[in-house]
């Protein structure tokens, strides 16, 4: 069963429920198979939205700031996030 997380992504993808959860389970092994987290760029851009209650960090050649590199292949595999701030709430959710 997936989450309403996993339907979100999903949906942002275009995925249907079976491409989607084949997605999650490759993003999973590629989480576990040791790739590592980087630091977001100190020259990274936060992009506000929708009376800034969704907010995006931008690399400045447009990719997303949040990122894991294979230390082996060198591979990038981009985060690209978007935070939101629900209706009554003062704190960002990921969505």
């Amino acid at each position: 069963m997936i989450s309403r997380r996993e339907e979100n992504m999903a949906a942002s993808m275009y995925l249907s429920k079976g491409e989607s959860e084949g997605r999650f389970k490759e993003l999973l092994q590629e989480f576990s198979s040791g790739m590592e987290i980087q630091p977001v760029p100190q020259d990274a851009v936060m992009f506000l939205h929708a009376d800034n209650r969704t907010a995006v960090l931008k690399r400045l050649n447009g990719d997303a700031a949040l990122y894991l590199v294979d230390p082996k292949t060198r591979e990038e595999l981009m985060l690209d996030i978007t935070f939101y701030i629900p209706a009554g709430k003062n704190e960002f959710e990921i969505i």
